[in-house]
């Protein structure tokens, strides 16, 4: 059985994770355009490696030639995960959200209805249920935190290049 404190615990913690999905969402959506732009061009440039490859690519059986097939594989491989929707972004944080406010419906009930016979399943349920919201939200969190830092890296570097192509060429002292 469930004790009251534990429960208040739990519905706080439910109700500030759902918030936090939202947060991510909310961090997500200005710079979407961007990250999928930076998908693109990551697409891109699988797909071309992908051709570079496939035309040294020969008939005979050798050893470079299974190499090559490998390589083929995992660019592949890597080419159909750039090419969908994020997964975390649709099915991740969902299933986080649901999760969430799953748990705190279940902490409502159970403080509204704490009958035994009627509070068994929530009993069971509730700990597992927010263990592993909490559990997707770590997985979306790093995950988001991991493209939000690259996407700024590309951006950093973009930046400092054109710095450098406005410098002016250095001098060369004549006598």
């Amino acid at each position: 059985m469930l004790n009251q404190d534990f429960v208040f615990v739990v519905l706080q913690a439910s109700l500030t994770g759902a918030g936090l999905i939202l947060a991510i969402y909310a961090l997500i959506t200005p710079i979407a355009n961007k990250l999928f732009k930076s998908r693109a061009e990551a697409l891109i440039q699988v797909t071309k490696e992908i051709k570079k490859i496939s035309e040294k690519i020969d008939t005979k059986d050798t050893k470079d030639t299974k190499n090559r097939i490998a390589r083929l594989t995992t660019l592949t491989e890597e080419l159909s995960s750039k090419i969908s929707f994020p997964t975390y972004l649709s099915w991740g944080i969902l299933a986080t959200f649901v999760g969430y406010i799953a748990s705190t419906l279940m902490c409502i009930e159970w403080l509204v209805i704490s009958s035994a016979p009627i509070c068994e399943h929530i009993d069971y349920w509730l700990s597992p249920v927010f263990a592993g919201s909490t559990i997707a939200f770590l997985i979306v969190g790093i995950i988001t935190i991991r493209d939000t830092y690259l996407l700024m890296k590309k951006e950093f570097e973009e930046i400092k290049r054109k710095i450098e192509e406005l410098k002016p060429p250095p001098k060369i002292l004549t006598k």
